[in-house]
């Protein structure tokens, strides 16, 4: 696995408390898949989901939506669930 296209970003949550966020694009060794991994750098907290497609500009297309909605590891794979479904129709 490999990771590039790094971004990041800086949230503020709702009681005003700064979240530092990395977004990175992940390859798959075996598979020519990409996925997306988001890590708050504030708590430590993070989420990666792999192989969600085989198109690297789509992954690197996601990422930076994810980075400019300041998306959270909390809310990442519901975010990427969502982006499948609509890439679906």
């Amino acid at each position: 696995m490999r990771r590039f296209e790094k971004r990041g970003t800086v949230a503020e949550r709702e009681r005003g408390e700064k979240l530092a966020i990395m977004y990175s694009v992940i390859e798959g060794v075996a598979e020519a898949r990409y996925g997306v991994e988001v890590i708050s750098l504030t708590s430590g907290e993070s989420e990666r989901i792999d192989a969600i497609t085989a198109c690297s500009r789509c992954a690197r297309e996601l990422l930076d939506k994810m980075a400019r909605c300041a998306v959270t590891p909390a809310t990442a794979r519901d975010v990427v669930h969502d982006w499948l479904h609509a890439e679906g129709d």
